[in-house]
């Protein structure tokens, strides 16, 4: 999961670039599989709509209230 007080569009690619890295750094969860979550409180515009495109689960915060945003039946991706 990434956390980001603003989310910008390059902050997609980072998130992916660790979820297919993440075994170099904890190799014992190999063969499990990864989805990707990426929060923050402000969205720039249409990056919430291409993360969730990328297969990214996404969420806002608000009022210290984490709430997911993807829409009802996304199916995201798993690396």
């Amino acid at each position: 999961m990434e956390v980001k007080s603003r989310v910008k569009r390059e902050a997609i690619g980072q998130l992916i670039e660790q979820l297919q890295t993440l075994f170099e750094f904890l190799p014992e969860l190999k063969g499990k599989a990864r989805i990707g979550i990426l929060a923050g409180i402000d969205w720039d515009a249409g990056v919430e709509e291409e993360a969730q495109a990328a297969g990214l689960y996404t969420a806002r915060i608000r009022d210290e209230m984490f709430e997911l945003t993807t829409p009802k039946g996304f199916k995201p991706r798993k690396w």
